[in-house]
């Protein structure tokens, strides 16, 4: 007679039968992580060997040697320093780990500002530096990555060393760094064109109305457009009043720094660039003409000239910073006690729920972990979190607004804005002891908007049909073949307003402010740094220096001396921990997966244009019927960004 398993003990062989199993799975899991580990250094010593014939060729072919650089730098000659600004200007650190990895494979690492920022303290002293050469050529970032990084050369012109700049062609962003400069030079076939802020948005509501797509969009605040584009064909009055407002801040922005770095003999005034940026355009003799650029020369020219003028030699910048041999480049700052620290953070992409892509965008459980190390280590006095963020998910941002608000009860935090910290990147940002941002930071923009695609129309047109087999009273929220009905629209419109009310107050509650003084500036509209100073959403502008001294203040610390700046480091993955069970071995694989997928997705997709990257967002959106608080101009951002989601 045969008896079902008692599944609380089965039998005997069955047991046997399962240990064997796991027995044989540890066995395969093994191999593979043997046969990935082993794929991944064959093909890394194979790129390693061939990069390496590759120099050996270059410097042959050149007569270059690296002790000749080195001599070169050594034989206390007078020296002035190039420094080739371009790839991306980075909101975050490459990983330790993988900083090598990436050189290996050639990908540009880009400019990391706190690192550059130390770079240049540790020039200030040398007395046989001369000055300073930058040459920018293909240098991408948002005006406030651009505004930052001429803050730091600006703060480097009190050492009273002067700086210079080439550029083949001069753009928005590459003229007003440049403007920085004691003299500007332009290649001679280089032109100059410099429209000012542009925002260029694309509405396509027929477009996808004709494919038979319909969009329900639901939000709360007037100025919240994210999602039109979907539904309409032209910006809405308060969008066009968001814009107009923003440009006209950048643009006054732009026009007061560029005629305040061009101070010299005869340096233009307020209008006079003010005109230059309104014509836009200009070859390189109009442009030297108008007293737009200084000289007209071929980059070697100029550097031959620069040589003879201060009787100096020109070598690479970081071969100066390697021939002096920093210990501690990444921070920039010496500890002057060992058990007083600073903390950064960096909070930098798309806030999502999603658990398996650590170094990708934000999310609470990776940013849980770096919170709570900084509120731990005894040494850490202040945190300041580092935010570059146009929002995303309302329930991880809530989630990560708890764990900042945890944190500040137990030691300051100071938020530095980067690019943007808009919607959700201010939501995060509320709780914070103090705000810094830049004055071109793109943030504000409290608000929630959802959106659910109705392809009832797309099913008639195209015989695609949809069927939706559920039990719930929620069929026509469920099923995108049919519209919403009348009772799940208040259900989506009741949720967001919820939202909306526990965004006004949590910001309220950080900001110390009545939540009805919080909805009158919210709305969903957009302010820059600059705005959001003057209306009380931010406490200072400044950038990281900025930041770093406002820690200093709030922890009682001596603002005027250096301290070590921490950063989180993670587990790393050890091979015989990882071999322990069928568990861990997984756990290290999917690491492994994650971490080679980064470093390809990087290496593959770094030139990829702005395109790509929206229809990768419209993509998502797509995917993602819940509820997105996304600042309205991350889709439509300036011309020259470049921004993986």
């Amino acid at each position: 007679m045969n008896h079902p398993y008692d599944y609380n003990h089965p039998p005997q062989a069955e047991r046997k039968n399962g240990f064997f199993r796991s027995i044989l799975n540890f066995i395969k899991s093994y191999f593979i992580v043997v046969g990935i580990l082993s794929t991944i250094t064959s093909i890394l010593f194979i790129i390693f060997i061939f990069n390496a014939i590759k120099i050996v060729k270059e410097k042959s072919h050149t007569g270059i040697k690296t002790q000749s650089k080195v001599s070169a730098i050594n034989d206390n000659k007078d020296l002035i320093l190039k420094l080739k600004l371009d790839g991306f200007i980075r909101q975050k650190a490459v990983p330790s780990d993988r900083a090598f990895i990436t050189q290996l494979l050639g990908n540009d690492s880009g400019v990391y500002l706190p690192e550059l920022r130390a770079q240049l303290r540790m020039i200030k002293d040398d007395p046989r530096v001369k000055g300073i050469l930058l040459d920018i050529e293909f240098l991408n970032g948002s005006l406030a990555d651009f505004n930052e990084l001429y803050d730091i050369f600006s703060d480097f012109k009190v050492e009273k060393k002067p700086i210079y700049s080439w550029l083949p062609v001069a753009s928005n962003k590459s003229f007003y760094l440049a403007s920085i400069s004691d003299e500007i030079a332009l290649a001679p076939a280089g032109e100059v064109d410099i429209p000012g802020p542009v925002f260029n948005l694309s509405y396509f509501g027929d477009a996808i109305r004709k494919v038979g797509v319909g969009m329900e969009v639901i939000r709360s605040g007037k100025y919240k457009s994210a999602f039109e584009p979907f539904v309409a064909n032209e910006p809405s009055q308060p969008t066009l009043e968001m814009y107009q407002a923003l440009e006209k801040d950048l643009r006054t922005h732009i026009v007061e720094t560029v005629t305040k770095g061009r101070i010299k003999k005869g340096s233009p005034s307020e209008a006079t660039v003010d005109n230059w940026f309104r014509e836009s355009s200009f070859t390189a003799k109009q442009a030297l003409h108008l007293g737009i650029v200084d000289r007209i020369l071929y980059l070697n020219d100029y550097i031959e000239s620069l040589e003879d003028s201060h009787k100096a030699k020109t070598v690479d910048f970081l071969d100066y910073i390697h021939s002096i041999e920093s210990n501690d480049i990444l921070s920039g700052l010496s500890g002057s006690s060992n058990d007083e620290a600073l903390a950064l953070i960096e909070a930098v992409g798309e806030i999502t729920m999603d658990t398996d892509e650590e170094d990708e965008g934000i999310q609470p459980e990776s940013l849980r972990k770096k919170l709570q190390w900084a509120k731990e280590d005894k040494s850490i006095k202040a945190v300041v979190l580092r935010i570059s963020s146009p929002g995303g998910s309302a329930l991880a941002s809530d989630l990560i607004w708890q764990e900042v608000k945890q944190l500040t009860s137990v030691k300051p935090v100071v938020v530095s804005m980067g690019s943007y910290a808009a919607s959700g990147g201010y939501y995060i940002s509320a709780p914070a002891t103090a705000i810094v941002a830049l004055p071109t930071t793109i943030t504000g923009s409290i608000g929630v908007i959802g959106m659910v695609p109705n392809l009832e129309k797309f099913k008639e047109k195209y015989g695609v049909s949809f069927h939706t087999i559920t039990g719930s009273n929620r069929k026509s929220m469920l099923d995108q073949g049919q519209p919403l009905s009348s009772e799940d629209k208040a259900i989506l419109e009741k949720n967001i307003e919820e939202i909306y009310t526990l965004f006004i107050n949590k910001v309220a509650q950080g900001r110390k402010k009545s939540p009805e003084a919080i909805d009158a500036i919210a709305q969903g509209r957009v302010w820059t740094g600059a705005q959001a100073l003057g209306i009380g959403l931010v406490d200072k502008l400044g950038g990281l220096k900025e930041a770093y001294q406002e820690a200093k203040k709030l922890a009682g610390l001596d603002v005027n001396a250096l301290y070590e700046v921490k950063r989180y480091q993670k587990e790393k993955l050890n091979l015989m921990d990882c071999l322990k069970n069928i568990q861990e071995i997984r756990r290290c694989l999917r690491q492994s997966r994650l971490h080679m997928k980064s470093l390809v997705q990087g290496y593959l997709t770094k030139d990829l244009d702005s395109f790509t990257s929206r229809l990768q967002t419209v993509t998502k959106i797509f995917k993602r019927k819940r509820v997105q608080t996304l600042w309205p101009g991350y889709l439509f951002l300036l011309e020259e960004q470049k921004l993986k989601l």
